[in-house]
């Protein structure tokens, strides 16, 4: 059995969709709970079964994705030890839980793979703006050399949840949790394998570049305003990375 592990937070507009879409596909696939932070709580969580919500003790901001992750991770790791991996994702990606699925499977040898990618060493801004905090919405965050998954979607095996958890300093310090697995992975001797999860029903990224998909929320594929360039004049390719392939840095 495989864990769906999806991040959400409570105001969002894209959930109730996609659970709808979940719950009529999945057939028993996958155990599923969108995780969302709630710091009022007197536990380290609470979960809302009728909803598949897991409320953690954690600020439910952008600059504690990564904080979420890692005790989401926890919580999976305590109440379900005999699953045999985890697909993280989030809640506003277009996912086909068949071809999710079937990808897991084929790949079912391989510890931790999706759109893997190979960082260099460089200074982050791409929080500016969507923190809480307005100190952090102005700091640079920096970024080690690592290779990880990007995080719209990638699966890591249950025999490695260890290396998140004994890594916490990792997830405290830097609030791109896909980079904090990664790091996390790395400093084990853990490294992704690619597998276009994208194309294995996982599909996140601006439409206006992938306008033969049938999108789960009703973005307009023909608004050329979504289409977007990074800070060095790179047209932003959304679809395959989450970087840029000029100067490297984060979109």
């Amino acid at each position: 059995m495989y864990f769906l592990l999806i991040l959400s937070h409570k105001n969002s507009i894209f959930r109730d969709n996609q659970r709808k879409h979940i719950l009529s596909t999945n057939n028993s696939k996958f155990i599923f709970y969108y995780f969302i932070g709630d710091m009022s709580l007197k536990s380290d969580y609470l979960v809302d079964e009728p909803n598949n919500i897991v409320y953690l003790k954690v600020p439910d901001n952008y600059e504690s994705l990564s904080l979420k992750t890692y005790y989401a991770m926890k919580f999976i790791s305590e109440n379900y030890p005999k699953i045999a991996g985890v697909f993280k994702t989030d809640d506003d990606i277009d996912l086909d839980i068949d071809k999710m699925f079937k990808c897991i499977g084929d790949n079912s040898e391989v510890p931790y793979f999706g759109s893997s990618v190979e960082s260099k060493a460089y200074e982050s801004s791409y929080h500016f703006g969507k923190c809480e905090s307005p100190e952090m919405n102005k700091k640079n965050i920096h970024i080690p050399e690592c290779s990880y998954c990007a995080g719209g979607g990638y699966y890591i095996s249950a025999t490695l949840i260890d290396n998140l958890l004994n890594n916490k300093e990792v997830f405290q310090n830097i609030i791109f949790e896909d980079v904090c697995v990664g790091i996390s992975m790395n400093k084990c001797g853990v490294f992704p394998t690619y597998v276009n999860i994208k194309e294995n029903g996982c599909m996140w990224g601006s439409p206006d570049i992938r306008p033969n998909t049938t999108h789960l929320f009703n973005f307009d594929v023909n608004n050329k305003s979504n289409i977007d360039v990074c800070v060095c004049g790179q047209l932003k390719n959304r679809r395959e990375f989450n970087f840029c392939q000029r100067c490297n840095k984060m979109y």
